[in-house]
């Protein structure tokens, strides 16, 4: 919101960038800041942060009359994606029972076991290509099979 002067998080998720010199210059800085990450828990979104909160970012300034459009470091400006056509994992799986509803894409954060944690959320949505038949036959696999309970003690 503009007048902040600290705490702005962008999720790079799902990003919109519209074609210019200064949307190029700052897609090439973050392209070349990744690339040099060295910790195992650092990644793009981080480094999307500090390039875009590092200098000159705060306090915000409006790029729009009403506000929702905010002037980001050399010449960028900023605005929010419609969060109900681009809907996060939290907003499908949770507050819509799985259904995509009038998403034009769904970004799963927070989903445990990683990226196979995130396809299968999708394969039950069935907003994921259906696996093919070798998938279930080719391939090794683990199987338990449980010990039979103990009586119930009465």
């Amino acid at each position: 919101s503009p007048g902040n002067t600290a705490g702005a998080v962008f999720n790079t998720g799902v990003i919109f960038l519209a074609a210019s010199n200064s949307t190029v210059a700052f897609c090439e800085r973050w392209a070349r800041s990744t690339l040099k990450l060295e910790t195992w828990w650092s990644d793009d979104q981080g480094v999307f942060n500090r390039l875009l909160t590092a200098r000159g970012f705060y306090p915000v300034r409006a790029a729009s009359s009403d506000g929702r459009l905010v002037h980001g470091p050399d010449g960028l400006v900023l605005g929010p994606l419609p969060a109900r056509r681009f809907c996060s994992g939290h907003m499908v799986w949770m507050q819509q029972a799985g259904a995509a509803g009038e998403c034009a894409s769904v970004h799963a954060t927070f989903t445990e076991f990683g990226d196979a944690g995130k396809r299968w959320r999708f394969l039950e949505a069935g907003l994921w290509g259906a696996l093919p038949a070798r998938y279930f036959s080719e391939g090794r696999f683990l199987s338990f099979a449980p010990p039979k309970p103990p009586p119930d003690p009465r």
